[in-house]
């Protein structure tokens, strides 16, 4: 990157620490050396170094002292926690050391960052590529642990057992079924990767749904440029949280593999659409003035790209994923892919609960109840919920009854699908908004006379200004034993369906 008002050679240089271990709410009775060594090509002219905001210095011209040959005749000034040289002439065989005392190390263990700039005449300060960093403690702090620490430091903490907690941001099982791959964060603003080779509707892997939030206790593992966190287990803490606000970024930062695993969005124009031979992912190229970013749109997830064109404006919701050394932008959800004045972020967004979940074949019920709720913060304006294929009702809007947050003042109309002769009930004008949980309630249903069948209650939601999309996990109901499920909800959404099903029908060809 370029900054404004830099030069070469501005940034360059390595820098080392000693000592580089202390102990924890330590009081150093001698000065911490911090040594910056420049190269051939290039004089630094000023270098500068910040303490860490966690220890405590007096900050007085007293407790600086500098020496070597790059620092004679420099001169130094402190401005708040920067210790700023000047005058230098620091090159590969004349270094300088900064040493720094009256300082009292941080009261838990971490890995502290003293933070080196350099520039060279005419210059502008800029940090060097990799600034020394000096472990406290055991370098891990006890308790729960913030996620950028671990990603900040990631080599420090690789084989050390951690515990994280936050909000799930890519549930187990979205992206794939044959593994359980998840992304987890926390206030710290950045984000993790969860990995197990137990398959994803496991204990505890099931406790890894978007907007839940658990505490995670594990062993950090890096993989082909991934932070990982292997080998967990998982306390759930709550359900339903809001999730964290995106980092929206450019497509420089969205490839800036510093932000690994954090949740991000960004907006570009579609400039190419690929697709995966081999498994029918698809990989879509987003360019805006600063260049391009890959966005990777896992087939498993069902996300439906169809109306999708090359020039058509985008913007992407997901967490940042490493492939092959390279950044890939990873949605998971319908509602993390919007199209401006086509499409809301709230499309095809909600959670779902049913009630009953088992049902006897041939029966009438009085009513059955889903519950829907929201977790993002767009208000969802439109639901369309589909009566079960070869289920009996009325069709009259009389037996649907709305309760509950966000579905006063609503209109209901029910049409019956010409082809698959399902019942589509539409409730209009909704406002569902983030938190909200609204109950629909259908009344007088005839369930079929097969008792070995799994019946699936498909729902679709929509934001201001979208179009209606399927929500992922509908709620499903067994009639009498189970067993089955229909073809035409297989066709409805085939990525619902995950592993081993049973399936009845007559050969059209052999």
């Amino acid at each position: 990157l370029t900054f404004p008002g830099s030069l070469p050679g501005d940034g360059t240089g390595t820098a080392t620490v000693d000592p580089d271990s202390v102990g924890i709410l330590q009081t150093l009775t001698d000065p911490l050396n911090i040594t910056v060594t420049g190269t051939a090509e290039y004089v630094l002219e000023r270098v500068s170094v910040t303490v860490p905001e966690d220890w405590e210095w007096s900050g007085l011209i007293t407790s600086v002292q500098l020496e070597g040959s790059g620092f004679s005749g420099a001169t130094f000034e402190i401005r708040g926690r920067e210790i700023v040289v000047r005058n230098a002439a620091v090159t590969d065989v004349a270094s300088g050391t900064v040493r720094i005392s009256d300082l009292t190390t941080p009261v838990l263990g971490t890995f502290s960052t003293f933070t080196v700039k350099t520039a060279v005449a005419g210059g502008k300060l800029l940090p060097i590529a990799d600034s020394p960093v000096v472990k406290v403690g055991e370098g891990v702090p006890t308790g729960i642990i913030p996620i950028a620490l671990i990603q900040e430091h990631s080599s420090a903490f690789e084989g050390k057992q951690v515990t994280v907690q936050g909000v799930v941001t890519l549930g187990a099982g979205i992206i794939t079924t044959a593994r359980t791959e998840a992304y987890l964060q926390d206030s710290s603003g950045r984000g993790i990767n969860l990995f197990s080779f137990d398959p994803p509707n496991q204990p505890p892997n099931n406790l890894l749904i978007r907007g839940n939030e658990v505490r995670i206790t594990g062993t950090v593992t890096e993989f082909n440029g991934v932070t990982e966190i292997t080998d967990y287990s998982v306390q759930f803490i709550a359900a339903n949280q809001p999730l964290p606000e995106p980092l929206f970024v450019s497509t420089a930062l969205a490839n800036d593999l510093s932000f690994e695993g954090t949740y991000m969005k960004v907006l570009g124009v579609v400039e190419a659409i690929d697709k995966d031979q081999d498994d029918n992912d698809l990989t879509l190229t987003l360019r805006d003035d600063l260049g391009t970013v890959a966005v990777r749109v896992w087939e498993a997830t069902g996300i439906n790209l169809s109306f999708l064109r090359v020039g058509d404006s985008l913007a992407v919701l997901g967490v940042m994923d490493v492939f092959n050394n390279q950044s890939q932008i990873v949605p998971g959800y319908r509602d993390e892919i919007i199209v401006p004045g086509r499409t809301s972020r709230a499309d095809g967004t909600g959670l779902v609960v049913n009630a009953p979940t088992v049902v006897l074949p041939d029966s009438t019920y009085d009513s059955l109840s889903i519950a829907l709720s929201n977790f993002i913060n767009e208000p969802i304006t439109t639901v369309r919920v589909d009566v079960p294929k070869l289920w009996g009702w009325s069709g009259n809007p009389v037996d649907v009854r709305l309760g509950g947050e966000g579905i006063d003042n609503v209109s209901v109309s029910i049409s019956l699908d010409p082809i698959d002769s399902v019942y589509q009930v539409f409730i209009r004008d909704v406002a569902i908004t983030q938190a909200d949980t609204a109950v629909i309630t259908i009344r007088n249903l005839t369930t079929p006379a097969e008792d070995s069948l799994f019946s699936v209650f498909w729902i679709y939601t929509a934001g201001a200004g979208g179009r209606l999309q399927l929500m992922a996990g509908p709620p499903e109901v067994r009639v009498g034993v189970g067993g089955r499920y229909l073809i035409y909800d297989l066709q409805t959404n085939s990525a619902e369906f995950g592993g081993t099903i049973t399936v009845r029908g007559v050969t059209t060809i052999g």
